[in-house]
């Protein structure tokens, strides 16, 4: 195995025990526990591609994944089964990031497939995404916002489901989003499309970073055109750092949940989200640069008990295992590219 500490939570301890590593984790707000889980089955998936787990180890960790992600205490999404389509409204963010869970899982074990529960999932997030005119859903029931940054994650959700199962569920839920994503007068999208929160027109540098990584698998050429309009005003040289913003230059926003620590303007979450996106469009460049920042960002966070507690997260823990990947090791990556002809019917994709 290996280890991949964030200051805290190591992702070792994280793979062993996912369910009472994470419900017993201060440092990770309990709304944000299954996007953990989804980055983490995803790191499992990739680093099996890339031969740092075997198989088996792999596929082990990929289904405590999903059986944490189905833990009732692990999230507020009722029980996918018997929940009426009424109960389900609205829990876009948990049931997108269970849906990444499961899908990592057909990947690598397509044995333990529960496939009414994927399907159910997956019917859920296409409703939602196709309810609202602007292809975004809303994320929780307790809140009328709509952040094309979930939506992004929605849509990578549906396209393992494609991938696994050979359908096109993410295609007309896609087409309708990215008319949202990729503005006709060539700026960047607002973090939020409602307006109903504070600075909900201003891009964000974890928005940015976010949309790349889960559009690029199945948009590439928007994932693409997003990272060229957004890295200009991004992309950061702040003393020895090369960094992502996580505001525009000239706004002196907060930190706050979505962000992480921001250190001289500079975003842990931009940063690190930025390392991955900018893998997945195959700027190697950048993406070597903002690998060598997001390691000092975390550490000089770490210094600052104000900032620390992001930092020393399971989710922190997830998210750095899973930023370092290159594309190819990506669960949506196309299988024919991958394996030069396709995954044998009913075998793990690896």
């Amino acid at each position: 195995m290996f280890a991949v500490v964030a200051h805290g939570v190591d992702f070792d301890t994280l793979v062993s025990d996912p369910a009472v590593t994470l419900l017993e984790d201060r440092n990770t707000p309990a709304g944000f526990r299954m996007i953990a889980l989804s980055h983490a089955a995803e790191a499992c998936v990739g680093r099996t591609r890339m031969g740092e787990m075997t198989l088996v180890e792999g596929q082990h960790c990929v289904a405590r994944m999903a059986e944490a992600a189905l833990h009732p205490r692990m999230s507020k999404l009722p029980d996918i089964a018997t929940a009426s389509d009424a109960a389900l409204q609205h829990h876009g963010l948990a049931l997108s990031h269970l849906g990444i869970v499961l899908g990592a899982r057909d990947a690598a074990s397509p044995y333990l497939c529960d496939l009414a529960l994927h399907r159910r999932v997956v019917d859920q997030l296409v409703a939602q995404s196709l309810a609202h005119p602007s292809g975004v859903a809303r994320s929780f029931p307790t809140s009328h916002a709509r952040w094309p940054t979930d939506q992004a994650a929605t849509l990578h959700a549906i396209h393992l489901f494609d991938r696994a199962h050979g359908t096109q569920r993410s295609r007309e839920p896609l087409e309708r989003f990215l008319v949202t994503a990729l503005p006709a007068d060539g700026s960047l999208p607002p973090t939020e499309i409602t307006g109903s929160v504070a600075d909900a027109a201003i891009p964000r540098g974890s928005s940015l970073s976010f949309l790349v990584r889960y559009l690029a698998p199945l948009a590439p050429r928007a994932a693409q055109t997003l990272w060229q309009r957004g890295l200009p005003q991004f992309l950061a040289q702040v003393g020895p750092m090369a960094g992502m913003r996580e505001w525009p230059a000239g706004v002196d926003g907060p930190a706050d949940i979505d962000s992480g620590p921001i250190v001289m303007g500079i975003g842990a979450s931009a940063t690190a989200f930025g390392e991955a996106a900018a893998r997945a469009v195959a700027d190697h460049e950048t993406a070597a640069q903002l690998e060598r920042t997001s390691e000092l960002v975390q550490g000089m966070a770490s210094a600052d008990p104000a900032l620390a507690k992001a930092a020393n997260s399971a989710l922190a823990a997830a998210i750095s295992a899973q930023k370092a990947l290159p594309a190819s090791a990506n669960a949506a990556r196309d299988p024919a590219q991958a394996h030069g002809g396709g995954w044998p019917p009913g075998q793990s994709s690896w």
